[in-house]
């Protein structure tokens, strides 16, 4: 069981560093950031419904839901990185944040 979840794991993770090296830039807001997590999710619920209801081969479709689930949870990680960064409607505007992870120099 170990070895699946570090397999996972590092999935995600790599899935973080490829979306943030090609969209270095994350909404200033939890609003915006939540709508990009939510547009994950809505690309995994349609490779479900595909897989449970379409005529897709079961191979591609499996593949299609992993590749989703795991680009939905990065953009998780990616929410969590910026909670303590997220401007309030109080706070002084800003257009965009960008959120280095530990690893980027």
């Amino acid at each position: 069981m170990e070895n699946i979840i570090d397999e996972i794991f590092g999935k995600i993770s790599a899935e973080l560093l490829r979306a943030e090296s090609k969209f270095p830039w994350w909404p200033f807001d939890p609003l915006h950031a939540h709508a990009i997590v939510a547009e994950e999710f809505g690309e995994l619920a349609k490779a479900c419904v595909d897989f449970r209801f379409e005529h897709v081969e079961r191979t591609t479709a499996t593949s299609r839901m992993e590749k989703e689930a795991i680009q939905a949870a990065a953009m998780c990680v990616r929410f969590l990185i910026g909670i303590g960064h997220y401007k309030t409607r109080g706070d002084d505007p800003a257009p965009i944040i960008y959120i280095k992870t530990e690893g980027e120099k």
